[in-house]
């Protein structure tokens, strides 16, 4: 006897329509286009802006940004430039495309999907087509797995980062610094921080020196300009007027029930 097995699957179907190359070795400006597909824009080389409805992001090799259709989308790009744009299709459902319009890649891994795409002329010739559709198709879950990946492992690398804080406060903690540690841009960093620990990277710095400023106050004599320095500030005047706004406290007038404002 023979057990047939059947699956009940809902496909998505991600057709390819267009690609675009585009190389610049000058200033390039694309005022807001209205997109009647969807549309995958990356962008392996350069600077600049992508405005997706409005909401301006600087571009980076590590983020790919969709623009959904019926959306606009603007550029502005400097000088040496390289830019590839996607135009598909999608029927029968939607995948799970970044809500924000960007998605962090994996760069060498995108690039190399990105010029082999660019490279292939099918040439009415329906099996080169096909492979041109695999291919994309291939992109596409690529960054789809990438951003799985993200989900599950960057939650401890962000944790890592705000420990990182902890144990060094006293130091100039640079927000590029904590975004390479947990393996993002500095955009996206800074917001999946502030989402999962409540406050901003820097808005956090300042909570832990400014704790670690009351222990010391209370509990320790020490001159202020040694304070000011065990916390990362090197001018013990700024200091001064740093804990006055962040307590509303002169520090002529410190106490045991220092709040925070």
């Amino acid at each position: 006897m023979y057990e047939i097995k059947q699956l009940d699957l809902l496909p998505v179907f991600v057709t390819l329509k267009r690609v675009e190359s585009m190389n610049s070795n000058k200033h390039y400006q694309l005022t807001h286009t209205w997109n009647r597909d969807y549309l995958l824009l990356y962008f392996p080389k350069g600077s600049g802006w992508i405005s997706i409805n409005g909401e301006k992001t600087k571009i980076s090799k590590r983020e790919a940004y969709l623009c959904k259709p019926e959306e606009t989308y603007a550029l502005t790009l400097k000088p040496d430039i390289h830019a590839f744009l996607f135009h598909f299709n999608m029927n029968g459902g939607e995948l799970p495309l970044e809500a924000e319009r960007k998605m962090v890649v994996q760069p060498e891994q995108v690039q190399r999907y990105c010029y082999q795409l660019n490279s292939m002329d099918p040439n009415d010739n329906p099996i080169l087509a096909l492979q041109l559709q695999i291919q994309f198709q291939k992109m596409i879950y690529s960054i789809l797995t990438m951003k799985r990946k993200l989900s599950i492992s960057l939650e401890d690398r962000l944790i890592e980062a705000k420990k990182y804080i902890d144990e060094h406060f006293s130091k100039n903690i640079q927000i590029e610094h904590l975004a390479r540690m947990a393996q993002v841009s500095e955009h996206y960093f800074v917001d999946r921080f502030k989402r999962q620990f409540g406050l901003s990277p820097i808005k956090y710095l300042h909570h832990q020196r400014l704790k670690k400023a009351k222990e010391l106050l209370i509990t320790l004599d020490f001159k202020l300009r040694d304070i000011a320095s065990h916390v990362g500030i090197q001018d013990e005047y700024y200091f001064s007027r740093w804990f006055k706004k962040k307590t509303a406290t002169p520090l002529v007038s410190i106490d045991f029930d220092i709040k925070e404002k």
